[in-house]
């Protein structure tokens, strides 16, 4: 379900290809995401989002990176994680 709001949330920007789910240790949510696209540049077009809501709650994005993959990590909470931007 979170990828059908996910896709819909950003499809302006580009094709979303996964949006995998983190967990903890103990098996709980996490309470951030990671939005993988196609290209590089859908990932950096939803940087436009920033602070926009998405299932009532502010989103906060920024670029993760991963090997082989474009990944927008984001966050539903008011933690901000700063990803590494090199």
């Amino acid at each position: 379900m979170l990828l059908l709001f996910s896709e819909e949330f950003f499809k302006d920007c580009g094709e979303v290809v996964d949006v995998p789910f983190s967990v903890d240790d103990t098996g709980r949510f996490r309470r951030f995401r990671h939005v993988e696209f196609a290209i590089p540049e859908a990932a950096q077009s939803a940087l436009e989002l920033n602070e926009h809501e998405l299932l009532n709650h502010p989103v906060r994005l920024d670029l993760a990176r991963e090997r082989g993959s474009y990944i927008l990590g984001g966050s539903f909470s008011n933690s901000f994680q700063k990803g590494d931007q090199r």
